[in-house]
């Protein structure tokens, strides 16, 4: 196995993109082979005017090749809204998301 993973964090964001290459010494045929980069890409909390509500995405976007025959793509978009509020020491969030895929 072959991973390769590389990271940058802005103050609401976070860019990964990691490489995986498997091969087993078997040569068994149904290993899933990941030749393209997995890329991640998170929009963290970011405050929605000035309201206890902040907007997140999360996005993912791989290539798979399956040794077997074959290939396919993997879109997944997460947009959520969060709403948080303090109750002293305690903290109270609800979130509602929708995940989108292709």
């Amino acid at each position: 196995k072959s991973d390769v993973t590389f990271s940058k964090l802005w103050e609401h964001a976070v860019l990964n993109v990691n490489s995986v290459y498997l091969d087993y010494l078997d040569g068994s045929s149904s290993t899933i082979y990941q030749k393209v980069p997995n890329i991640n890409f998170y929009l963290m909390d970011i405050p929605l005017l000035k309201t206890p509500l902040t907007f997140s995405l999360d996005t993912e976007l791989t290539y798979f090749y399956r040794g077997a025959g074959g290939s396919s793509y993997r879109l997944n978009l997460e947009p959520s809204l969060k709403y948080s509020h303090f109750f002293g020491t305690f903290k109270n969030t609800t979130k509602v998301s929708y995940l989108i895929s292709k």
